[in-house]
């Protein structure tokens, strides 16, 4: 993963979840999955499948919501 996370630059923190815990937890349906969680930590967004996150438009997305916390 480390190789990866190299290799895509990406920037912000990942959670390895080796036994499940957290993928049972949240309702996983793919890997790898992706959520952004505000500071309440509450789920804004969750995408599944690979996702260029540190795409224009993933950043326009979290942006959007980040800004339009309810």
């Amino acid at each position: 993963m480390k190789k990866f996370v190299k290799k895509t630059r990406i920037n912000f923190p990942i959670l390895l979840d080796k036994k499940g815990n957290v993928a049972r937890e949240y309702g996983v349906r793919g890997t790898p999955a992706h959520f952004l969680i505000d500071n309440n930590g509450v789920i804004r967004a969750y995408a599944s499948g690979f996702k260029n996150m540190n795409s224009k438009s993933a950043r326009k997305l979290i942006e959007f919501i980040m800004e339009n916390e309810y």
